[in-house]
């Protein structure tokens, strides 16, 4: 006897960064994580390839490789996606429907349906996105020498308004 039933809330994600290539960084290593749910679709298939003829097999025998196979399968889904990195995050759902794409055939192999895939996050490792944080931020200020003059001019009115109640401290006395 097999269940058919949907196994939903799975959790899949990366234990260590995966490297993809990007177009506007080069490698980039990020992480993913979010949930899927699945059934088994063919149990006769799944019976011969997975379980074998032992006496129970349980979701949690099975779960290990089905997210490894969602990892494995997760650069070459971004890969072909060709969503810059910095894109990908407005588009988790297209992220999300390339990678199942990717997975699908696979778990298909094994008799088993893939019914929902969601990607809720991506990040990158701290170093990087303290990286990508300083890059933003500079092409937030734009023209750099129109920066480096408004700072100038701040820093002069600072230095103005010291000078102005440094004398008249001064003068008073």
């Amino acid at each position: 006897y097999f269940s058919t039933r949907q196994q939903v809330s799975q959790r899949w994600g990366t234990t260590q960064p995966v490297t993809i290539r990007d177009k506007d960084f080069g490698a980039v290593r990020i992480r993913a994580f979010g949930v899927y749910s699945w059934h088994i679709e063919n149990p006769k298939l799944f019976l011969s390839k997975v379980s074998g003829f032992g006496a129970q097999y349980t979701v949690a025998e099975i779960e290990p490789q089905l997210r490894q196979t969602i990892v494995g399968r997760m650069s070459d889904a971004f890969a072909e996606s060709q969503i810059p990195f910095l894109d990908m995050a407005a588009n988790l759902v297209e992220v999300g429907d390339r990678i199942k794409a990717s997975v699908l055939p696979v778990f298909s192999e094994l008799g088993i349906g893939l019914d929902q895939f969601v990607v809720e996050n991506l990040s990158l490792p701290e170093e990087l996105q303290k990286f990508l944080d300083t890059r933003v931020g500079m092409n937030m200020i734009g023209n750099m020498q129109q920066y480096t003059q408004f700072q100038a001019a701040h820093k002069l009115t600072d230095v103005t308004v010291v000078a102005v109640s440094w004398a008249r401290t001064h003068a008073s006395g």
